[in-house]
């Protein structure tokens, strides 16, 4: 799976991992160590669209020691 490869690589490098999910993206990315750092939610009707959208920002730690 390309996350797994992708945290592999950041943990042998020992660098820390951001990124802004959906609410279901959360989830998957909560398995493979990511924490939740904050979330938004943005009204989307001032752009002529009735919805709020939802932007959930992570992080996860290295849990390697950079080589």
């Amino acid at each position: 799976m390309l996350l797994e490869k992708g945290t592999q690589k950041a943990d042998e490098a020992g660098l820390d991992m951001y990124l802004q999910a959906s609410p279901v993206g959360a989830k998957l990315y909560k398995k493979f160590g990511f924490k939740i750092v904050s979330v938004e939610e943005l009204d989307l009707s001032q752009y002529g669209v009735d919805k709020v959208d939802t932007r959930t920002y992570m992080k996860r730690e290295a849990r390697g020691v950079r080589q």
